[in-house]
């Protein structure tokens, strides 16, 4: 169901195409390596092969598509992750329907997104800084 009301979204707006969908991680790499898509939008919580590993493989293997991570959590742990492991946005699924055209844009542009509500976590520390979508953590030296 969620993939389905991601995909109208996207959609309807006639600047987007749907070029494939993945019913697991695995699929979702493969799949992304064979259609090098320029946005490939990830659920957090896939099955087989996570979002954050997802992430991973995709930008090792496909490097110029950007990744969207799609998460219920809202939590430090799993945004630091996600853009660790080189998504360029992180949207909360609460928060997709508003968002999901917006976060598409700036992440297909090379912007980082983060959900409004969760920028905090990584803007209100000052030993991080954001770097092309991934998180930099400096020294306390």
């Amino acid at each position: 169901m969620v993939r389905q009301a991601l995909r109208k979204l996207l959609e309807e707006c006639p600047e987007w195409k749907v070029i494939a969908e993945a019913g697991d991680g695995g699929e979702a790499v493969r799949l992304a390596e064979q259609h090098r898509p320029d946005v490939a939008v990830l659920d957090i919580a896939m099955p087989l092969l996570n979002g954050i590993e997802a992430t991973r493989e995709i930008t090792m293997r496909s490097p110029n598509t950007r990744v969207l991570l799609l998460s219920m959590h809202a939590d430090e742990a799993y945004v630091t992750q996600g853009l660790q492991a080189g998504a360029t946005g992180y949207l909360l699924k609460e928060a997709a329907d508003a968002d999901l055209l917006t976060a598409a844009n700036e992440v297909a542009h090379g912007r980082s997104f983060l959900s409004p509500s969760i920028a905090h976590l990584i803007d209100d520390d000052p030993h991080q800084s954001r770097r092309n979508g991934v998180i930099a953590k400096a020294s306390e030296d």
